[in-house]
């Protein structure tokens, strides 16, 4: 699966549900995504969102998501 910053998040985390806990250790706001607003946030968000969101750059966050998923692969 190719990831950018338009990849919706549901998309990626249907596919590697392992992804969450991943994602909420890139920066402490983006914890958000295991609250219940922030589990509403998933249903439409894309990368470029929870970057957004969380301040994290989203050349780095794609090359982190993209290497974990290669790994685990």
């Amino acid at each position: 699966m190719e990831i950018n910053r338009d990849t919706k998040l549901m998309e990626l985390l249907e596919r590697y549900p392992w992804l969450k806990e991943e994602a909420m250790k890139m920066s402490d706001k983006a914890r958000m995504i295991d609250t219940p607003i922030g589990r509403m946030f998933l249903k439409k968000a894309t990368i470029a969102d929870l970057c957004r969101k969380a301040g994290i750059p989203e050349d780095e966050a794609i090359a982190r998501l993209t290497e974990l998923i290669e790994a685990y692969e």
